[in-house]
């Protein structure tokens, strides 16, 4: 029988991204990272550009922020700017923090401008302060919505939501003031 990382290898050389990402989806997150771990740099490189950055963005996540970065560093700066683009805004700091500055602003610079200003932020506050380990991503809606209007939204939005990790809606006045939290 073949190990993880030969099976990855074989689906890498001949192109079959849709394998690739399937038989992911079937390892542990500890079998994804030594897996990935035991491929070469070329079958690395390979295997990020031949999934979609969406699906890139999820195996990193599955690794440390180390192996992470390692991993998107080896990337032309606009192909890893297209993963980094799809990470949820926490992991995508802590991995743009692993990377050289060179290299981050590399990245940064490729990437839409809005998430990019969002990382910078993000990377401006120390690891162990709350700044450090904050998302961006958050649902909010204006206190006059209906509650029909805002279950609508939920639904219609339950993978966008559910991809970014929402777990509580804030609720706001029009002035922009937070008037509660949903769970």
């Amino acid at each position: 029988q073949q190990e993880p990382w030969e099976v990855i290898e074989q689906f890498v050389r001949s192109g079959q991204g849709e394998h690739v990402r399937t038989f992911l989806s079937s390892l542990t997150p500890a079998d994804i990272a030594r897996t990935i771990s035991r491929l070469d740099d070329e079958v690395q490189t390979q295997l990020l550009t031949l999934l979609e950055p969406e699906h890139a963005a999820d195996l990193i996540a599955e690794l440390s922020d180390a192996q992470g970065s390692d991993l998107i560093e080896d990337l032309p700066a606009e192909q890893a700017a297209a993963i980094v683009d799809e990470m949820d805004s926490d992991h995508r700091a802590d991995v743009l923090a692993e990377m050289h500055a060179s290299d981050a602003e590399a990245i940064l610079s490729q990437m839409d401008p809005e998430e990019a200003q969002d990382a910078r932020q993000l990377l401006s506050y120390s690891s162990d302060t709350a700044g450090g380990i904050m998302v961006t991503e958050f649902v909010v809606y204006e206190q006059e919505r209906l509650v029909s209007e805002v279950l609508d939204d939920m639904r219609t939005n339950v993978d966008l939501y559910s991809d970014i990790g929402v777990q509580y809606a804030y609720v706001q006045a029009k002035s922009g003031m937070l008037v509660g939290v949903l769970r």
